[in-house]
């Protein structure tokens, strides 16, 4: 399986599951995307 970063340990995955809200991916955040 793959190995997903903490949450809450990961300022960018914090700021994924916000953003992901509105399915607005900014596009640096792209390739962090994938561990989501």
């Amino acid at each position: 399986n793959r190995i997903k970063p903490k949450v809450r340990e990961c300022p960018m995955c914090r700021y994924m599951s916000y953003v992901k809200k509105f399915n607005e991916i900014p596009k640096m955040l792209i390739e962090h995307r994938r561990f989501l």
